[in-house]
């Protein structure tokens, strides 16, 4: 006879890494994490949606990550986090035809 959970070993041990209002904001920050690589799980507590509740902890999300991801997920969801992958960034201040075409239309509206 098998014994339950015999593959234990292989599986991921999951640490949450975020705590949202809701499963909408969670899966925001999933999809941002699984948009780098970084395998993501949301998990929340479906009785709050059925009962309505938008406040409180049955209405609360997390957001989950692999141990061997935790140290990438938390730098990618540091405040002042890039973005962008490197050499994806376009400079915007180096075209000027933008700012040109704002200004004619700004006089053509006086």
């Amino acid at each position: 006879m098998a014994t339950p959970n015999a593959n234990h070993s292989s599986e991921p041990n999951w640490i949450v890494v975020a705590v949202t209002s809701g499963p909408v904001e969670a899966a925001m920050i999933a999809e941002r994490l699984q948009s780098l690589g970084i395998p993501a799980i949301i998990q929340h507590e479906p009785l709050g949606a059925i009962l309505g509740l938008s406040i409180g902890p049955l209405s609360q999300a997390r957001v989950a990550v692999p141990e061997t991801f935790f140290e990438r997920a938390i730098e990618t969801l540091e405040p002042g986090a890039t973005l962008l992958e490197d050499g994806e960034i376009d400079d915007i201040d180096d075209d000027d035809e933008w700012d040109d075409d704002w200004d004619d239309d700004e006089r053509d509206s006086d």
